[in-house]
Protein backbone atom coordinates (compact mmCIF):
# COMPACT_ATOMS: atom_id res chain seq x y z
CA UNK A 1 0.00 0.00 0.00
CA UNK A 2 2.26 2.49 1.20
CA UNK A 3 5.26 1.55 -1.59
CA UNK A 4 2.13 2.10 -4.41
CA UNK A 5 1.44 5.08 -2.68
CA UNK A 6 4.81 6.33 -3.38
CA UNK A 7 4.81 4.80 -6.61
CA UNK A 8 2.01 7.58 -7.60
CA UNK A 9 3.66 10.09 -6.23
CA UNK A 10 6.66 9.84 -8.05
CA UNK A 11 4.51 9.13 -11.22
CA UNK A 12 2.88 12.61 -10.31
CA UNK A 13 5.39 14.67 -9.63
CA UNK A 14 7.28 13.36 -13.02
CA UNK A 15 4.29 13.84 -15.18
CA UNK A 16 4.13 17.64 -13.74
CA UNK A 17 7.61 17.99 -14.40
CA UNK A 18 7.03 16.86 -18.26
CA UNK A 19 4.13 19.15 -18.45
CA UNK A 20 5.95 21.95 -16.55
CA UNK A 21 8.86 21.46 -19.57
CA UNK A 22 6.38 21.29 -22.48
CA UNK A 23 5.05 24.39 -21.53
CA UNK A 24 8.28 25.70 -21.38
CA UNK A 25 9.47 24.77 -24.85
CA UNK A 26 6.27 26.09 -26.34
CA UNK A 27 6.89 29.62 -24.72
CA UNK A 28 10.47 29.44 -25.75
CA UNK A 29 9.69 28.35 -29.44
CA UNK A 30 6.59 30.69 -29.21
CA UNK A 31 9.11 33.96 -28.20
CA UNK A 32 12.12 32.72 -31.14
CA UNK A 33 9.12 32.79 -33.51
CA UNK A 34 7.97 36.18 -32.44
CA UNK A 35 11.76 37.25 -32.86
CA UNK A 36 12.30 35.96 -35.82
CA UNK A 37 8.94 37.51 -37.01
CA UNK A 38 9.60 40.79 -36.22
CA UNK A 39 13.53 40.28 -37.07
CA UNK A 40 12.07 39.86 -40.68
CA UNK A 41 9.78 42.65 -40.90
CA UNK A 42 12.58 44.68 -39.73
CA UNK A 43 14.44 43.49 -42.63
CA UNK A 44 11.67 43.95 -44.83
CA UNK A 45 11.13 47.73 -43.84
CA UNK A 46 14.99 48.12 -44.25
CA UNK A 47 15.06 46.62 -47.58
CA UNK A 48 11.97 48.61 -48.81
CA UNK A 49 13.72 51.78 -47.69
CA UNK A 50 16.81 50.89 -49.47
CA UNK A 51 14.91 50.65 -52.68
CA UNK A 52 12.97 53.87 -52.06
CA UNK A 53 16.07 55.45 -51.72
CA UNK A 54 17.53 54.14 -55.04
CA UNK A 55 14.52 55.09 -57.18
CA UNK A 56 15.09 58.62 -55.53
CA UNK A 57 18.72 58.72 -57.15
Amino acid sequence: MHTSQLAQRIINYRSQIFYNLNLLKCFTLLFFITKEIANWSWVRILINFINQMRLLY
